[in-house]
């Protein structure tokens, strides 16, 4: 394609552009621009990319049942802007291995590990930590 990707992910520059040629382009006769998706500038189908972003509005009220955990994704999706997605799964690797070594049943380990990841998980995924 021969132009470069822009840091929001909101589309790719033509060589040569910027954001602000972006905004710029000509609105077509279905009301949208290269940017908000359709065919790209150069008429390519998928010449711009767009890609949805979602989030998981409501947090779980727990992150095990039984005994089986959530981790990760799973359990506290983020957002990308955040730039946390692979950090809080780590740490929720470290900590639920560190509750299952400590024991005394993998059902305690599962709620020391849920009473500990939930509510700073759930705060980093809001923007709060």
């Amino acid at each position: 394609m021969g132009g470069k990707v822009d840091d929001s992910g909101a589309g790719q520059t033509g060589p040569g552009e910027g954001l602000g040629d972006l905004a710029q382009r000509p609105i077509g006769a279905d009301g949208r621009t290269a940017l908000h998706g359709g065919l790209g500038h150069d008429g390519r189908p998928g010449a711009v990319l767009h890609h949805a972003v979602d989030e998981l509005r409501t947090p779980l009220p727990s992150y095990i049942a039984g005994r089986i955990a959530l981790l990760g994704d799973a359990a506290h999706p983020m957002t990308p802007d955040l730039g946390q997605g692979a950090c809080q799964a780590l740490e929720d690797a470290v900590t639920l291995a560190a509750a299952l070594a400590a024991g005394p049943t993998v059902e305690t380990a599962l709620a020391r590990y849920d009473a500990e990841r939930r509510p700073r998980s759930q705060a980093v995924a809001r923007g709060l930590s």
